[in-house]
């Protein structure tokens, strides 16, 4: 019984392990699209303003491709609040991982790693698209 017991709890701890791995690099991932995403609205924005008259006969069509990507940046940032979600995706990592170092010290059992598991798991939340905000925004 106690060894079924050891064989239930090194999956457990396994499983979080790798879920932990999973959540990181879903946090990087995401923090890191709201960076690129945002320095590129920036860029494009800057570029119009430099260059919007002093492109020569394709002028207007460049300026309309940078303006849509400047525009779809945005969007995509307001239209899935991918910063609200980055920092909910970080700091169910960090949650969990703090009780998965307290649980290799010895500190909490396995019933409490696995409640912050289901803690986490609740901060992960879902991914929500607002177009009406990211609409708003715009106009």
């Amino acid at each position: 019984m106690a060894n079924d017991t050891q064989i239930f709890e090194d999956a457990v701890v396994n499983d979080i392990k790798k879920n932990l791995d999973i959540w990181r690099r879903m946090a990087n991932s995401l923090q890191g699209g709201v960076i690129a995403l945002g320095v590129t609205s920036i860029l494009s924005s800057l570029f119009i303003t430099a260059f919007a008259g002093v492109l020569g006969n394709h002028d207007s069509t460049i300026i309309r491709i940078v303006a849509f990507v400047a525009t779809l940046s945005l969007t995509l940032i307001g239209a899935f609040n991918l910063p609200a979600k980055a920092s909910s995706v970080r700091n169910a990592w960090r949650h969990l991982n703090k009780a998965f170092y307290s649980f290799s010290a010895r500190r909490i059992d396995i019933d409490a790693l696995i409640k912050a598991y289901e803690e986490g798991e609740s901060m992960l939340g879902s991914v929500d698209f607002s177009y009406d905000k990211a609409r708003a925004k715009q106009e």
